[in-house]
């Protein structure tokens, strides 16, 4: 049993309800799971996570998985960490260095990866080793017991504030630069669109990456002295460094996945791949982890415990749409990886 704590603290395990939030590390928004019961809703998801309708391609090696906590629920820790653990572990050098500099807690999660490579430790005990860490952090969102947890918390406690493309508006009229600088890209991101912006085919991640990196941020106001117009201040963003891998949070529904990331600045371009997504809803997170050739595997630590499931190569058959959704549940974070 993990510690005490008291029973009316309960935390989302579902994604928030969030109508626009292009970066809200200070405006997050938790679920009231007050009025509902949710040992009910994960006892009723568990036996939806199997689709009789999906093609399965059976073959013998498959990523890691970890298996669910029934005492101190652990399905967000479970899909998140399952898309880190399974491309760590392609590299585990190289992103040592990366989780490293991302401060405390991502060490942590690369030391106890570490122990599992080396035999020492089992995925789940990697897993639980963290969530020690981060109950140290906030006792009340990283309770231990049958409570909830949001998947946005998560991630964001988990990832540190490294910028990685800055910039300043800039007037491409009169040739004025804003002394104040803006930070543009970090480990995190949230993404969507507020409902009159909405388009009913959807936006694509990079199409929302590039209006959020290039629009304007209002009126210069050296013109509007001069009385000129049409001189609307404009991002100049550099890229400083390529990040390793962003994390991208949907918050809006017709947000839709790439396959690649591209991430463009006044001086260059970076692309990274689709590596994992995490999938919520009714109280429960699963996920899919990618592999470069583009296999894709769903996991669920109810139903399919440590192991993954093949399906479809989303390369091959090239349908991303089909992978907005997953067995009831909607894409409602996309890991990216350079």
């Amino acid at each position: 049993m993990g510690p005490q704590v008291p029973p009316e603290v309960q935390y989302s395990e579902w994604k928030p309800s969030i109508i626009v939030s292009k970066k809200r590390k200070n405006a997050v928004v938790e679920c009231d799971p007050s009025t509902d019961n949710p040992a009910k809703k994960t006892k009723r998801d568990s036996k939806s996570s199997s689709d009789s309708n999906r093609a399965v391609i059976p073959v013998a090696r498959s990523p890691v998985g970890m298996i669910w906590d029934e005492v101190n629920w652990s399905c967000a820790y479970d899909s998140f960490f399952g898309v880190l653990l399974n491309f760590w572990i392609e590299d585990p050098v190289r992103w040592s260095a990366a989780f490293h500099e991302h401060g405390e807690l991502l060490t942590l999660v690369s030391s106890q990866f570490a122990k599992y490579v080396a035999g020492t430790f089992t995925p789940e005990q990697a897993r639980n080793a963290v969530r020690r860490g981060l109950y140290t952090v906030n006792r009340r969102v990283f309770a231990y017991g049958p409570h909830l947890t949001s998947i946005d918390r998560l991630a964001m406690t988990m990832l540190s504030d490294i910028t990685y493309a800055s910039g300043h508006n800039a007037c491409f009229v009169c040739g004025c630069h804003d002394p104040v600088q803006h930070n543009f890209l970090e480990a995190y991101v949230s993404v969507g669109l507020s409902e009159s912006n909405r388009e009913p085919t959807g936006v694509s991640i990079n199409e929302w990456m590039r209006a959020y990196m290039s629009k304007g941020r209002g009126i210069c106001r050296v013109c509007a002295n001069r009385r000129l117009r049409g001189s609307t201040s404009m991002h100049d963003v550099i890229l400083k460094a390529v990040p390793p891998f962003v994390v991208i949070s949907l918050d809006s529904d017709n947000i839709l996945l790439d396959q690649h990331l591209i991430i463009d600045a006044t001086n260059g371009q970076a692309t990274l791949n689709l590596r994992g997504i995490v999938y919520g809803g009714e109280g429960h997170f699963t996920c899919r982890i990618v592999r470069p050739n583009g296999e894709t595997w769903f996991h669920d630590g109810i139903t399919t415990g440590s192991s993954c499931v093949r399906e479809l190569d989303y390369g091959l058959v090239g349908n991303l749409l089909a992978m907005q959704t997953c067995r009831g549940k909607r894409a409602i974070v996309a890991v990216y990886v350079s």
